[in-house]
């Protein structure tokens, strides 16, 4: 199989950015052995027995969940998600962010009744506890302000006077540091220094009303915070007024105005406009389309090293959009990416070294990129999997499946296309169909095939179709059903299929019989070479039913 022939689905996996969100991460997952509140206020599942409880530690108010969860509530920048005993995946949805999957399994939890786990989830971007204390320190230093992270809070708060004064104190609250972390007390302190007109104290401000941090959610208050410290040149607040007047949160959605104001930011440098403009220019919203300007914008925070920018520009260059097609610079950059942990980019390094040689787009030869090496393709997909990455985890079970650059394993490939499927990967969905139809990798069973494979088929997986209709019409003599996978694989072009779909209209199993129906079918098929089909028609012409 050459690279060519995946083009259509990296095009989509690179360049839709809905697709390519960012992705949340899991830090910790473990089982607290203090009694909390999945004893104390317990919450019963449908059959009545005790719920388990995770203290998801998750700043973002604005997220729901798929599982089976029975009950979810935030506070103060905790989720409280109860779930049945046996719960073994948690999908959290959170706006502006990649699905993030969850398998318990991964973490070893057995999850019970009455039991509390602590979950931390970051976001790609979030600081580690060590940079929050940095950018505190940095801010004292720059500020001329007598604090520290030893000092008492209290002292500080009786000698604060100033602006600077109040936002250390409320960062001190946000991040927790040298305190216990208080939302509600930070916005005390940074709404003192927004009413001074600190456009640093109004963007805090802003951003905690944008995301429910110590008081309810308004976007509108946010977006009044926002605005007045956008004015004043501030980049954090002209991003984020960029990127409320793209969402629509708490203005009118407006292409043009999130554009004026991410380039300003921009013009500072910041990075995240840079990579808001970037997207923005390669769809073309509130601009023209224009991949040399999408480019020009993800260059910056690229070369300054952030790795989704690498990612993006590694995209550019492999397809040629805004630059010349250049799929050894394309890997530079996956590779920068890749070594950064960014789990698409680890794919597509992956990718690389599985092919070796390359094909571009209209089939352009390209030669060697790299030289083919399955188990340095193994090594980067298992990184990208170990991630949750869903393309990952189902190339990863293909080479389980070959014993190609790991030890051949159907356990094991079972496993990754499980956890692929469960992602919605029509291709790990059929693949487990096969192996549960086939009894290897796991134990044979039948329904949980067609459980798979219908998963698969229903997003319009053709081989899937196909199996169905077969497993319907051999094996359970359900013609009906039958007849609809058969037909809707037919009609995407399946020889077999369409041979299939016409001994249905031969006989009359599950559809009317319908010789000439039958015929459209068998000819179909036996146009593209299919033997059956070839030997149908040449059987009915001997019994006289069609011309010579």
């Amino acid at each position: 199989m050459k690279r060519a022939l995946l083009i259509t689905l990296l095009l989509a996996l690179v360049f839709n950015i809905q697709a390519q969100k960012p992705q949340l991460k899991v830090v910790k997952f473990y089982q607290d052995p203090r009694e909390t509140d999945a004893v104390r206020n317990p919450k019963e599942d449908a059959n009545g027995e005790l719920c388990g409880l995770i203290l998801l530690g998750f700043v973002m108010p604005e997220a729901d969940f798929d599982g089976n969860t029975i009950s979810t509530e935030y506070q103060n920048g905790q989720w409280r998600v109860y779930m049945p005993k046996g719960s073994n995946k948690l999908v959290i949805n959170a706006k502006g962010y990649a699905p993030l999957y969850i398998d318990f399994d991964d973490y070893k939890i057995n999850f019970q009744s009455k039991g509390t786990y602590v979950m931390i989830v970051i976001k790609p971007d979030e600081l580690s506890e060590e940079q929050k204390r940095q950018i505190y320190l940095e801010y004292t230093k720059t500020h001329n302000l007598n604090m520290s992270e030893e000092s008492d809070i209290k002292t500080d708060i009786s000698n604060a006077k100033t602006a600077y004064d109040f936002i250390a104190i409320g960062y001190r609250y946000e991040n927790g540091i040298g305190t216990e972390n208080n939302y509600k007390e930070a916005v005390k302190w940074y709404r003192k220094a927004a009413e001074l007109g600190d456009a640093d104290g109004q963007y805090r401000l802003g951003y905690m009303y944008r995301f429910g941090l110590g008081v309810k959610t308004d976007y509108k208050e946010a977006a009044k915070w926002m605005n007045l410290s956008a004015v004043q040149g501030n980049a954090e607040g002209q991003y984020q007024l960029g990127t409320m007047y793209h969402e629509g949160d708490g203005v009118n959605k407006d292409y043009k105005e999130a554009l004026y104001w991410l380039e300003k930011a921009a013009a500072q440098n910041h990075m995240n406009s840079q990579k808001a403009l970037s997207y923005m220019y390669y769809d073309g919203e509130g601009v023209d389309q224009d991949y040399k300007e999408s480019f020009k914008w993800i260059q910056k925070p690229a070369e300054r090293g952030d790795a989704f920018s690498q990612y993006w520009i590694g995209g550019l260059y492999e397809f040629g959009e805004g630059v010349e097609e250049d799929p050894r610079e394309a890997l530079k950059w996956y590779r920068k990416a890749a070594e950064q942990g960014y789990a698409a980019a680890q794919y597509c390094v992956g990718s690389f070294y599985y092919f070796g040689d390359y094909y571009g787009t209209n089939d352009k030869y390209y030669g060697e990129i790299v030289k083919q090496d399955f188990k340095e393709a193994a090594k980067w997909f298992q990184l990208a999997a170990e991630q949750g990455y869903k393309y990952a985890q189902c190339d990863l079970a293909n080479l389980y499946v070959r014993g190609e650059g790991v030890e051949k394993n159907d356990s094991q490939a079972a496993k990754w296309y499980r956890k692929a499927a469960n992602q919605g990967v029509a291709k790990a969905q059929l693949m487990l169909g096969y192996m549960y139809y086939d009894g290897y990798g796991v134990r044979y069973d039948e329904t949980e095939a067609i459980k798979w494979f219908s998963m698969a088929a229903e997003q319009g997986d053709v081989d899937a179709q196909l199996e169905l209709g077969l497993i319907f019409k051999l094996d359970r003599e359900n013609y009906k059903e039958a007849a609809k996978w058969l037909r809707m694989a037919a009609e995407q072009g399946n020889p077999k299929a369409q041979y299939q779909l016409g001994t249905l209209y031969n006989f009359g199993d599950g559809v009317e019989e319908d010789i000439n129906e039958a015929l459209k079918w068998y000819r179909k098929s036996a146009e593209q070479g299919y033997e059956k089909a070839l030997e149908k028609l040449e059987w009915l012409k001997i019994m006289g039913v069609i011309d010579e």
